[in-house]
């Protein structure tokens, strides 16, 4: 889920006393092998030449980092808006709208309100498969 935040800039010295303590440095790798991970997945997501394919990865990905386990499915609450979509996977909004189209017609998501269903099975939950 999102979560508000307050990122503060800390001065080198007062960084390099943080770092020193072990447990905050063990935050601090944590969260960069994190983004490197969603980084890493993001560029792969947008290799796929068939824009429904780039979106299919794109919902499995944001499911994977921000949905809740539903009893029909991995439930997204975020807004996530057509045009959103297509920034993120490097299309247009209309092309967005088929390719969400094709994805309910298949049955791989569903409409709930303003919040999607992705249909995940077990072995493809990654980090949720532990919830």
């Amino acid at each position: 889920m999102l979560e508000e935040a307050l990122v503060l800039m800390l001065p080198a010295a007062l960084r390099d006393r943080l770092l020193a303590i072990p447990a905050a440095a063990q935050i601090v790798v944590d969260a960069l092998a994190a983004t490197r991970r969603q980084k890493t997945r993001t560029i792969a997501n947008l290799s796929s030449m068939h824009h429904t394919d780039r979106l299919r990865s794109k919902l499995t990905q944001l499911a994977e980092d921000h949905g809740r386990v539903a009893r029909d499915g991995i439930r997204l609450d975020l807004r996530l808006t057509h045009d959103l979509l297509a920034e993120m996977i490097g299309s247009a909004r209309k092309t967005v709208t088929r390719a969400l189209e094709e994805l309910e017609a298949e049955g791989f998501i569903a409409r709930e309100g303003r919040a999607y269903l992705v249909q995940l099975p077990p072995d493809a939950l990654g980090p949720l498969a532990d919830m």
